[in-house]
Parts: structure tokens; C-alpha cells; sequence
């Protein structure tokens, strides 16, 4: 039966005025709850408002600026991918008007987009105030009469919404928030009021939901949700009799969302999309497994790991707050009336991680926090329904305790005391460590702003359009954006003075632009191509020079093993050293639970850009549990070790006590190949076991890899990107003829817009398959667009195998396929 609290006309004239200043007063306390809360969260924003783009939102920008003068383009986004992307399938043309409205309003002015995202934040915040009392209802809210507060105050002050706030592409998670929430509230108070406007409005609130992200799929299952455990939970009705009329009732939602799969099969050719198309498609459930742990641990303890360390004051004081915070939320399911919603809570937070299941990992800095930026609203109601229950408990107790002192008066006074201070304790701490995560982006945006201003001196002293390399441009800062996705952005007016096509920017997050593929080029074009480092401490853009001695520099290194006695020391206490006589350095871990780590000298320095691969021979004295080996390295561009320089290498797998050689691929490293000299490297071992080390040398990168190129492919050309065109395939030379026992090779290649896991490694990487097999240690291989079935990115490389088909030395270095219709 539906509910009904229309008050009557009749009802309305007998109100007493007594009943009018109440109602007045209880007016004047929710508007000043809203202004409180809105309030306290723009305090909470306020050190990232006036910052500036960052990331993705540089080619919001071109976007912007082109939709502006024709309109066709926001058109596009309702009849095709967002944005135009060829690389992921997103339906979401509502983002597009929100930015686009933004633009029209303010220009480049970055402060009223950044007050726009702190408003798509306040929306839901207002908004689940006002959803918590529907669902505790008249009689639960009179015992929980502070939940709704806290909920909201919570859910606006939480910790996590860094990435979503902070970043204005991250509006893409508030606004099908604002829409999701909105819609539920509605649809709450069309049960309660039986007013058709708040299930009209319900419905259209799906439909921009829909429209913003694919979030909005489980608002149905969220409606059903809400009347199977809510609205029937507390009935004698039979489970199939709940079902059926949660199924009825929400029915129009279902039906909404048929019609929304239908009109994304139209404008995407697909009803799944996303970056692969493939609902079900993960790397393993290992690795699923792990994401999950570690994104949960996030969702609860939303510090930034790089700001916050797990001793940090803030950190500690939220986990004093959060464990009784959830004990106290366990006790309050001693009032029945409480559990159905509890219940709805827990399955709401579920269903808003199901459809970020693939994808849910939040790094210790946080990145990728937006994934649980949904959910975070129910956990917002989760987390302060047991402290608002037990305050209120504990007010009653003193209350009909009656005035004398005794041990039955002052317990439940301490318990309010207690109660109430960790509720006040846990909303503060909120706000600090929000404030701390904000200040990466905050830092983030000053950096952006630097990076654009030397890029703009560059090009105002630098006439035309030369070839430009950019190396060590800092993809995030403490886990806020700053390169990710912005180069096309910022290689676009008006960031600079002009538009240029003939910039390409490197470094260790860019697993696509082939940089091994035309390293050898770039020495040969010397004088036409510009190369800058960024320098993060100065913030400047600082030229690299290359010279005729980098390019006829001898490649050959070696590091004998007497020369290592000399050469090697333990790095941070983490080992000890003992120099060897005949089977080389011994190098024991202090404790089997941490790598040991060795620091090398190099007697002289030693030349990066001939040096294309270094080959470590290593012996373990046991069984190590892992197989993976770090080197680090400082040069001309890293001066002092830090995890940008770290390069892997691989003992077999499964890994065994044999003596083997670990190959580290330096010329896949710009920031290696055009850092200068190397003095030092620093060596990170495999975990359980003692090793010895015998050698380190260098080696030719034509006796370990495949040589391969094609037409027009090299730094001055496509840069290693082939472009098929319909009636003139692309011809791939390569050349494995130094490779030791190479008769063949074989074409791998990525899954559509994929990249190679590792560069030049040994092992075929799991999403690679072969494409073609060719016979001879060298020849041609013709690519035409019948070799690919889909649009997109590919990345190929090819690998020399024996008489046998055993794969010898390491991948080539690869390069890209792009496919468009």
C-alpha cells in the first residue's frame, strides 16, 4: 500500500500556532543545516578552487573551444562515443553540456569550473539529508534524530572525493551522482507523498543519470531494492509476493534503461563499451582479488599514502573514530526498525562497486578514488547511523534516570559525552584529511601551470612547428594529474601561441608512443629535433643535448667480477656484501622479508645512449618466492635514485637456484637513453634468498632483439605510428640475422587499444598474440587493413624464433597501428 502524508486542507486549518512556530522553527533549522553543510564543504575545496587545468582537462579545453563555434560537435556526443574518443566507447553527452555551459560562462577562467564541481558535491549532500529521513520514516527518525546530519555533513566532508572535486574532468562521478541520488529521493518521496511530480521527477533524473555515466544502470536495481528490504520488509507479505511488487514498481525504471541500452547500441555499436568491450574481461582473479583488498582499504581509510603516512596524527584519529563508529553501527541492529534500512545501505553500496567490479583499484595515493565516489554515500549513512542511535540512547537514559547522582546517571552521561565527541571528532578529522588529500591537487595545478607557461616561452622564442621531444613530464603528483592525457591540450592554442602537431612528450606512465622504436633516429636527426626535461624542483623545461660523441659513443660496458668487489655496497642497510674470488659477489638480505638492495660505483661513467641493454648474471642460493628485478639508475636528468628511473628485469619463471642472466631494456627509457652519463646504479633483488653476483655487461641491441621499421616511421616521420590506409598496406622490414640461431620471427600484437605489459621482454606478455609468422632471419612484412577487425590502437612487435619456434633474446622494440573507419 502506498503511503500518504498530504496533509488535508482541514488538517492545515486546525494547525495551532503552537504547531506553526514549531513547523517554522523546524524550516529555519533545515536551512540552516543546508547552509552549514554547503558551507563547511566549500571550506573543505577552498585551497583547489582557484587552481588551475590539470590533465585530461587541457583537451577539454580544445574540445570546448571547437564546440563553441560549431555545435555539431556536442551533437556528436549524443549520436556517438564521448568526445569523439577512438580509443573507449563512454555514452556521455550530459558531461559534454555541463563543461560546455561552464565554458560559455567562464572561459578559461578555472575558478567557475572548479565551483561548479564543489557544487555537483553539495547537490547529493542536500540531497541525502533529505533521503535518510524518508527511509528512517516519522517513528525511526524521532530516535535517530541526528543521522540525517551526519549522513550529509559526512558524505560532503569525505575524504575520498579528492579526485572527483578537485579535478574538473572528475565531474564525471559527481554529476551521475547528483542524478542518482536525486533520482532516489524522488522516487522516496513519491512513496511517501504519492505526489506524480516526485515520480516524474524520479524518472528524469534516471535519464540524466543515464546520460552522464554509466553508473546510472543500477538506479532500477536500487529502487527494487529500496521496496523488497524497505517498504515490504516490515510486511507479512511472502518473499515472491515482495518481489513481484518490487518489479512492478520499478518497472518504469527497468524500462527506462532498456531504452537506454538500445540508444547506446545505436551510437556506440555496442550495448557494452568501454575501454575494452568486454564485460568479463580481467588480466586474473589474483590480480582482481588484490585491487579489491586494497581499493576497500581506501574506501575506509581514504588517506593519501604519499601525504599520510599510517602514523600520521590524522590517520591514526580516523581509525579511532571508525571502528567504535562501525561497532556502534552492529549494536544499533538491536532496533528492529533499523535493520531493513541497514540492510538496504549495505546492498546499495554494493550495487554501486558492481559496475566498477573490473576496474575498482585505488592506489595508497589514491588515484582511481572516484570509482568508489558512488558509494560513498551509502557508507556515509553506514558509518554515522550507529553513533546517532547511541547518542540518542544514551540522552534518553539521562533523561529517565531522574536527578540523583549515581554509577546508573553517569554512565549514560559518559556514553553521551564519549558518543558525542567521536561524532564531532570524526566529522573534523574528515575535514583535515580532505584538506591534505586537496593539496595535491592543489600542488598538481600549480605545476600544470608551469609546465604550460614554459611550453608557451618555448614556443613564442621557437618560430614554426620543429620536432620536439619531452622527457620526465610528471604524469601525476601524489597521485593528482598533471600530464595524464593533457598533451593534446596543451600543444593546442590558446595554452600556447599557436597549434603544433610535431610534439611528443615520454616517460615512464606512456606505455604507447614507440620511443625505443625511433631512438636510433634521433641521433641521426640531432640538429632538427629539440629535446627538454622537465625539472620539478626549478620548474622549468631544460634542453637536452645531443652530441656526434653520443651517437658514435662505444656501447660496449663490463663489470667483472673483481671489478665488482670494488664497485658494490649494501643501499640502506638492506644486505651485507662479501667480495668473491671464483663464483662472484655474495650479497645476503638482512631479513628474508625485505629486497636487499646493493648500490654499484661504476668506475668510470658510463655513456646512456649507445647502451641499449644491460645483461646482470645472477645465482640464487635458494628458491627465491619472486622473480622480479629493479634497477635504478641517476644521470644527467635524475640526479638521486627515486622510483621514475626504475627499470624491471625477470628470473625465470618458476624461478630456480641456477645461475641465469636478468636483461634490463634501458633503450624502451627515455629518461636512461638521453639522461647523459650514468655514475651509479642501484640493484633491488628478489625477496627470500641470498644471491651472487658475477657480471654486469652490456649488449648490442641487433644480437638480442629483432630490427624493425617501415616507410616514413622514423622521429622526423610518423614517429613509429602507421596509419593504414584502405588500398596501400604498410610494409614492416625486420631483421633478426646477429640473433644466434634465428630462422624466423613472429608479429605479435596487442588486444585493441592494449599495450605490451613490458617493453622488449623476454617472455611473451599475456595479452599478446601472434599475428603473422614470417620464415628467415630477416625480410618484409606487408600490414593491410584485413589484418585488423576492429577500429583502434594496436601496438606490434616482433620476436625472432629458433628452428623449433622458441622464442631468442628479447621482443623488438614496437610500434603502433592505428585503425579508423
Amino acid at each position: 500500500m502506498i503511503k500518504s502524508s498530504e496533509p488535508s486542507i482541514e488538517l492545515d486549518a486546525a494547525i495551532t500556532p503552537t504547531e506553526a512556530d514549531n513547523k517554522r522553527k523546524s524550516i529555519f533549522l533545515t536551512v540552516g543545516l543546508m547552509l552549514l553543510i554547503t558551507g563547511l564543504i566549500f571550506a573543505a575545496y577552498a585551497n583547489v578552487i582557484f587552481h588551475f587545468f590539470i590533465g585530461d582537462d587541457f583537451g577539454l579545453v580544445v574540445y570546448l573551444r571547437e564546440a563553441i563555434k560549431s555545435p555539431a560537435l556536442l551533437i556528436r556526443d549524443f549520436t556517438g562515443s564521448w568526445l569523439g574518443s577512438p580509443t573507449a566507447q563512454f555514452y556521455r553527452p550530459l558531461i559534454s553540456v555541463t563543461v560546455l555551459s561552464d565554458y560559455f560562462l567562464f572561459g578559461r577562467d578555472t575558478t567557475g569550473y572548479h565551483v561548479t564541481n564543489v557544487l555537483y558535491l553539495v547537490a547529493p549532500a542536500l540531497c541525502l539529508y533529505f533521503i535518510v529521513r524518508s527511509l528512517a520514516g516519522p517513528k525511526l527518525l524521532a530516535k535517530l534524530p541526528l543521522w540525517p546530519a551526519l549522513a550529509a555533513i559526512l558524505f560532503g566532508l569525505y575524504p575520498l572525493h579528492s579526485e572527483t572535486v578537485a579535478w574538473i574532468t572528475g565531474r564525471v562521478d559527481s554529476v551521475v551522482t547528483a542524478f542518482y541520488v536525486g533520482s532516489v529521493l524522488a522516487y522516496m518521496r513519491w512513496r511517501d507523498t504519492n505526489n506524480r511530480w516526485y515520480f516524474a521527477t524520479s524518472i528524469i533524473c534516471i535519464m540524466l543519470s543515464l546520460f552522464s555515466k554509466e553508473m546510472g544502470i543500477m538506479i532500477p536495481a536500487t529502487i527494487a531494492a529500496y521496496e523488497f528490504i524497505v517498504e515490504h520488509g516490515e510486511t507479512s507479505r511472502t518473499w515472491l509476493r515482495r518481489f513481484r511488487d518490487a518489479a512492478l514498481l520499478s518497472a518504469p525504471f527497468w524500462l527506462v534503461l532498456a531504452g537506454y541500452f538500445l540508444l547506446r547500441r545505436y551510437a556506440l555499436g555496442t550495448f557494452v563499451g568501454g575501454y575494452d568491450d568486454a564485460p568479463f574481461n580481467f588480466s586474473d582473479l589474483q590480480t582482481l582479488k588484490y585491487n579489491w583488498e586494497h581499493g576497500l582499504r581506501a574506501l575506509f581509510i581514504p588517506a593519501n599514502q604519499d601525504l599520510m603516512g599510517s602514523k600520521d596524527i590524522l590517520v591514526i584519529l580516523w581509525q579511532v573514530c571508525l571502528i567504535p563508529a562501525v561497532v556502534l553501527s552492529v549494536l544499533s541492529l538491536k532496533e528492529p526498525m533499523l535493520r531493513s534500512r541497514l540492510f538496504f545501505c549495505l546492498v546499495w553500496a554494493a550495487l554501486s562497486l558492481a559496475p566498477v567490479y573490473k576496474l575498482f583499484n585505488i592506489s595508497p595515493d589514491l588515484q582511481s578514488s572516484r570509482y568508489g565516489y558512488l558509494t560513498s554515500v551509502s557508507l556515509a549513512c553506514l558509518l554515522t547511523v550507529g553513533l546517532a542511535w547511541f547518542i540518542q540512547f544514551c540522552i534518553n537514559k539521562t533523561k529517565n534516570n531522574g536527578t540523583t547522582m549515581n554509577w546508573q546517571r553517569l554512565l549514560p552521561r559518559a556514553g553521551l559525552l564519549v558518543s558525542s565527541t567521536i561524532a564531532i571528532l570524526m566529522l573534523c578529522v574528515a575535514f583535515g584529511m580532505l584538506r591534505v588529500n586537496n593539496s595535491a591537487w592543489a600542488e598538481a595545478g600549480i605545476t600544470s601551470n608551469a609546465i604550460q607557461a614554459e611550453l608557451r616561452k618555448f614556443y613564442e622564442n621557437n618560430a614554426g612547428d620543429p620536432p620536439v621531444l619531452l622527457l620526465n613530464m610528471p604524469d601525476h603528483l601524489h597521485g593528482a594529474y598533471i600530464c595524464r592525457n593533457a598533451l593534446e591540450g596543451l600543444t593546442q592554442s590558446p595554452q600556447v601561441p599557436r597549434d603544433v602537431h610535431n610534439l611528443v612528450s615520454i616517460g615512464e606512465f606512456d606505455r604507447l608512443t614507440p620511443f625505443g622504436y625511433m631512438k636510433d633516429s634521433f641521433s641521426k636527426n640531432r640538429e632538427q629535433v629539440r629535446i627538454l626535461a622537465w625539472n620539478q624542483s626549478k620548474k622549468v623545461l631544460l634542453p637536452v643535448v645531443l652530441t656526434a660523441d653520443d651517437e658514435t659513443a662505444s656501447s660496449s660496458f663490463l663489470l667483472t667480477e673483481a671489478q665488482l668487489n670494488s664497485a658494490i655496497s649494501p643501499y640502506r642497510e638492506t644486505c651485507t656484501v662479501t667480495p668473491g674470488t671464483e663464483s662472484g659477489v655474495t650479497i645476503k638480505p638482512k631479513k628474508l622479508s625485505k629486497r636487499a638492495e646493493v648500490l654499484i660505483d661504476l668506475p668510470t661513467p658510463l655513456k646512456c645512449f649507445p647502451t641499449d641493454f644491460l645483461a646482470v648474471d645472477l645465482q640464487p642460493e635458494s628458491m627465491p618466492t619472486e622473480s622480479k628485478v629493479d634497477l635504478e639508475f641517476n644521470n644527467n636528468i635524475f640526479e638521486q635514485f627515486t622510483s621514475s628511473d626504475l627499470i624491471r628485469g625477470f628470473l625465470k619463471t618458476p624461478a630456480t637456484n641456477e645461475k641465469q642472466t636478468v636483461v634490463f631494456a634501458l633503450r624502451s627509457h627515455p629518461t636512461w637513453i638521453m639522461g647523459g652519463e650514468a655514475t651509479k646504479l642501484m640493484l633491488r633483488l628478489p625477496l627470500n634468498t641470498g644471491y651472487r653476483l658475477s657480471s654486469i655487461r652490456s649488449i648490442p641491441a641487433s644480437e638480442i632483439m629483432p630490427l624493425v621499421s617501415f616507410p616514413g616511421s622514423d622521429c622526423l616521420g610518423s614517429k613509429g605510428v602507421a596509419y593504414l590506409e584502405p588500398a596501400k598496406p604498410t610494409v614492416l622490414t625486420y631483421d633478426a640475422s646477429k640473433i644466434g640461431g634465428a630462422v624466423g620471427g613472429d608479429l605479435e600484437i596487442t588486444k585493441r587499444n592494449g599495450a605490451f605489459q613490458w617493453p622488449n621482454s623476454a617472455a611473451a606478455d599475456e595479452p599478446a598474440t601472434v599475428l603473422k609468422k614470417q620464415t628467415g632471419a630477416s625480410g618484409k612484412i606487408p600490414l593491410a587493413r584485413a589484418d585488423f577487425k576492429d577500429k583502434g590502437l594496436f601496438e606490434l612487435r616482433c620476436r625472432a624464433v629458433d628452428a623449433s619456434g622458441n622464442k631468442l633474446g628479447v621482443a623488438s622494440d614496437h610500434f603502433v597501428v592505428f585503425m579508423t573507419e
